[in-house]
């Protein structure tokens, strides 16, 4: 089944900070307006990692696939694409 719109009457957006294994952060955002999600992630802290890696990093969605569990039809996951 493909969901070609979700009907959503508002929006939401998660802030979440990750670290590296040598301790610098890395924070990430991931919001939803009803259509689109937007992934970012501001690698650009990362003091550990290589000049050219160190860069805002964004994703956004606008398609969403429902697929089923293969173990349990009942249960389903999203694949995300655009």
């Amino acid at each position: 089944m493909r969901l070609e719109r979700l009907r959503v009457t508002h929006s939401c957006s998660l802030a979440v900070t990750q670290y590296t294994t040598e301790g610098a952060r890395v924070p990430s955002t991931i919001a939803f307006d009803g259509v689109t999600v937007l992934v970012t992630r501001d690698l650009s802290l990362d003091g550990f990692s290589a000049q050219a890696a160190r860069r805002l990093w964004t994703w956004q969605c606008r398609v969403m696939t429902q697929r089923p569990w293969v173990t349990d039809a009942q249960r389903y996951s999203f694949d995300l694409s655009d």
